[in-house]
């Protein structure tokens, strides 16, 4: 008989995957942790809101709830990554792009976020894409949904079918260099669009915020910039999700 699927086998695998991960992905294990720290940092400098019952002070609670979050969500994908949960990575970049798609929307129609967020009106994540880039929705977004949902797509992460009746079932971690690629060249320019927008966000951050921070907050911009631009790339990709993570002049 042979042996059974077990935790210490899963341990294992995990630690060559790991191997493989950092020998792949250098340059982001060599940056993240930086682009970590400037997510952190800039959270100190949000401001506030005389009235927080205005439109401004409902977007300020909003948006600071959610960027407290964004550092933690990066570390969780990071350290998913190096070890083979790709699908699991990918529900999370799932996560992080539908708040940052309620964020750009409700920075600009501040005045209905409080309904929303009560409840008493209903706008789908289908109209907010919209409002930016309504390709994202049916590309990116379903992909990652299917990750998510347990849709079919969602399959692929840990079986290889054949045929109906010819497959196999990948145990335990194993790279894949295309899953790997396939979420760091999604997460990455959410980050981008998170850091870039920031001032946008938060109307009091220019004001408080030190020119160190400032200085470092601008230079993991271009960083990242320059990993967005790294091959595997998709030019088709990154023009329709250039809208979401930027402002137009």
């Amino acid at each position: 008989m042979n042996e059974l699927m077990n935790f210490n086998y899963l341990l294992k695998t995990e630690s060559k995957t790991r191997e493989d991960s950092y020998s792949k992905h250098k340059v982001w294990y060599s940056n993240y942790s930086e682009i970590i720290n400037c997510l952190f940092q800039i959270s100190y400098y949000v401001g506030e809101e005389k009235d927080v019952e205005s439109d401004n002070g409902y977007f300020l609670a909003f948006a600071h709830s959610h960027i407290l979050k964004f550092p933690y969500s990066v570390r969780a994908v990071s350290l998913l990554l190096e070890r083979g949960f790709y699908l699991e990575a990918a529900q999370i970049v799932r996560h992080i792009l539908e708040v940052f798609v309620q964020l750009r929307f409700f920075n600009k129609y501040r005045n209905r976020l409080n309904k929303y967020a009560l409840k008493e009106t209903k706008i789908t994540l289908k109209t907010m894409f919209k409002e930016f880039s309504p390709e994202l929705y049916s590309t990116m977004y379903y992909a990652l949904s299917e990750a998510a949902h347990g849709g079919f797509g969602s399959t692929i992460y840990r079986t290889k079918y054949k045929s109906p009746s010819d497959g196999e079932t990948i145990m335990g971690s194993v790279y894949n260099e295309m899953f790997s690629f396939y979420i760091l060249n999604q997460l990455i320019p959410l980050i981008y669009g998170l850091i870039n927008l920031y001032p946008i966000f938060f109307r009091h951050y220019q004001t408080l915020v030190p020119e160190n921070i400032e200085n470092n907050r601008l230079k993991i911009l271009s960083e990242l910039k320059k990993l967005m631009e790294l091959p595997p790339k998709s030019d088709e990709f990154l023009n329709d999700i250039k809208p979401l993570v930027e402002i137009s002049n």
